[in-house]
């Protein structure tokens, strides 16, 4: 690929993004997919198909997003892309509802890409993809092993409250009550924090 094709296609990524951020995202998505129809084995091919399924994720076209995330996951293996590919995958598929498909994607993350920045987040999902699975004691044992590690992250608090759902689902309900109150001790003003006490409320008003 000569300098001027790599400078041209590089420009039309650009365009797309410029569409992306002025809100146009039909014109962003049509850009990137002309870049991957006529120049599929450009430097930038593997970016035109991160941002077409990011851009498709958004319009909420899941289905078509999960499948632009799959191919740039097969046909660009050593694309830089590839965590955060496998991250929206997973997203994606959280959305959908497929939870135990979504789950297998971070857990895919979390062992391919060790040093990945998303590594956290994706552990916390996948967590999250548990609990709605209804594989609950997964999903404690992975909010445990966040909340025991990094207590005073943003995802060692959510991990905290999640841990106190995790048990009301698994009708422990007073091991659940004291998981919560010791959330809004820990974390007494937290985002949380008044929708917990509301519930920490309800569960004693009911007794």
């Amino acid at each position: 690929q000569s300098d001027d094709e790599v400078l041209r296609v590089g420009a039309w990524c650009r365009l797309g993004d410029t569409y992306l951020e002025q809100g146009e995202p039909e014109k962003a998505l049509e850009t990137y997919d002309s870049v991957l129809r006529d120049t599929p084995k450009s430097l930038y091919s593997d970016y035109a198909q991160y941002q077409s399924g990011f851009t498709l994720l958004k319009l909420g076209r899941l289905d078509a997003a999960i499948l632009s995330f799959q191919s740039l996951i097969v046909n660009f293996p050593k694309s830089r892309f590839q965590d955060e590919a496998l991250y929206r995958l997973g997203s994606a598929l959280f959305e959908k509802k497929n939870y135990e498909e979504a789950a297998r994607q971070f857990r895919k993350l979390m062992t391919n890409f060790p040093e990945s920045p998303l590594k956290e987040k994706a552990y916390f999902q996948m967590g999250q993809a548990y609990f709605e699975a209804g594989k609950t004691d997964k999903a404690l044992s992975t909010f445990r092993d966040i909340s025991g590690r990094s207590p005073d992250s943003e995802l060692g608090r959510l991990s905290q409250y999640q841990i106190g759902w995790c048990y009301f689902k698994m009708g422990k309900e007073d091991r659940g009550v004291r998981e919560l109150e010791a959330y809004l001790e820990r974390y007494p003003v937290s985002n949380a924090a008044s929708e917990v006490c509301y519930g920490v409320g309800e569960y004693y008003f009911s007794r």
